[in-house]
């Protein structure tokens, strides 16, 4: 017979398997829409007459864009981490 406690360590794996499955779920999806917006905006771009320097300039703009975006998330990620450090050892304190 299962204690209670085995059964709740067993939900606890079959959860994380399940956030793991998710997580490689969202990732996939993520770099589908990522090609797929990608195929869009060169079908976008065949469609219509673009000199070549007016399509780097898209291009590197873009990439600029992305660049910033990137450094905002690692930005929040590195400022969450830094109150997460910081509630913890006011936690500690407190115990």
């Amino acid at each position: 017979m299962q204690t209670a406690l085995d059964r709740n360590l067993l939900k606890q794996e079959k959860t994380v398997k399940k956030i793991e499955s998710l997580k490689l779920e969202l990732s996939n999806l993520k770099t589908q829409q990522v090609e797929l917006e990608n195929e869009t905006v060169i079908k976008e771009f065949r469609s219509k007459k673009i000199s070549l320097d007016d399509f780097l300039k898209i291009v590197r703009d873009n990439k600029k864009e992305e660049k910033k975006e990137k450094a905002l998330i690692e930005k929040s990620k590195t400022e969450t981490m830094k109150n997460n450090d910081w509630r913890n050892k006011v936690d500690e304190k407190n115990k």
